[in-house]
């Protein structure tokens, strides 16, 4: 049996995914959601997958968990708005990183991190939250987000 979210420590380990699949785990609310979208659905991994919210739009779909401590938010959009931007915006806009064999930015806005990336026609933003964000490795380093980013599933279509 997985550990639930509250379960896991704070040191910045990000849980692995398990049999059956993030999809079988969640709530039949959220399955339905996911099931009926018609924007493609990236799946937060167990134990996250059995407290999930889905909702989604004609162009988004979008999921959170929120256990303790920790909020996970993942929002997918197939709605791309070209933006013209100065030499300088464009250098800071590099990506730093890479998730999912995509290049990606990492962020952090008010203690939130959060990386975006492309992946398959749909860019997708996932974000942790913490209550503590200057102390909670999950929210001080980069570890934990990408290892999360790594293991999300791709919704069956």
């Amino acid at each position: 049996p997985s550990a639930s979210p509250a379960a896991l420590s704070r040191g910045g380990t990000a849980p692995s995914p398990v049999a059956p699949s993030a999809l079988a785990l969640m709530p039949p609310a959220a399955e339905a959601v996911v099931r009926e979208a018609s924007v493609p659905f990236l799946l937060l991994p167990p134990p996250y997958a059995q407290i999930v919210v889905a909702t989604s739009g004609p162009h988004w779909s979008a999921l959170s968990a929120r256990d303790g401590e920790l909020t996970v938010s993942l929002h997918g959009t197939d709605v791309v708005h070209d933006a013209e931007l100065t030499l300088d915006e464009v250098a800071r806009a590099e990506p730093t990183s890479t998730v999912r064999g995509a290049p990606a930015r990492i962020l952090i806005n008010e203690g939130i991190r959060s990386v975006a990336w492309t992946e398959r026609g749909t860019d997708w933003s996932l974000e942790v939250e913490c209550y503590e964000p200057e102390t909670d490795v999950r929210c001080t380093e980069d570890a934990f987000l990408l290892e999360l980013a790594a293991r999300l599933e791709e919704a069956p279509r």
